[in-house]
């Protein structure tokens, strides 16, 4: 990864075999800080002003203040989280966001996890305890303990709690 994006100094974290974490510094201590584990993302916004981010859309989509899922045309809420992927699917007349095409491309539609996948992330199958799982994410922020409880026992992995807050 370049050591600059958009002019932007980039720190890369390798917290662990599985944690990296990216900070973009925006300078006067404004940072996002991207972090991954194994397939999971988590992007954050630290010290910023949320001015400067107003009205921001993204690969990922469009959220409003209260979490709603929008359309392209910022008005339209989608309740459906792979109606709101495929709204957000970069389209074939759009800058392409990386160097390698991969497929599918549009206006072939993005392949969505299978059936018989989502059957086994089903909670009440997790091969973790809730106990366990509220122990591993004792250190957690109390607002969102619970989220990394939830995803502990999605994944079965106690690694996860110990990535840091997401």
């Amino acid at each position: 990864m370049p050591a600059t994006l958009s002019g932007f100094t980039v720190e890369h974290f390798h917290q662990s075999k599985n944690v990296h974490i990216f900070e973009i510094q925006l300078g006067a201590g404004e940072k996002i800080v991207v972090k991954t584990f194994k397939d999971m993302v988590s992007v954050k916004f630290e010290n910023a002003d949320e001015k400067r981010f107003r009205g921001s859309q993204g690969m990922l989509g469009s959220y409003d203040k209260n979490g709603l899922m929008l359309a392209r045309d910022g008005v339209t809420q989608l309740d459906d989280a792979n109606a709101f992927a495929a709204e957000w699917q970069i389209k074939d007349d759009e800058p392409m966001l990386f160097q390698t095409r991969r497929e599918p491309q549009y206006p072939r539609a993005c392949r969505l996890p299978s059936a018989q996948v989502a059957e086994t992330r089903r909670l009440g199958e997790s091969t973790v305890s809730v106990e366990d799982a509220e122990i591993a994410c004792a250190s957690w922020p109390k607002e969102i303990a619970s989220a990394c409880v939830h995803d502990v026992l999605a994944t079965g992995d106690l690694d996860l709690a110990a990535a840091g807050a997401f």
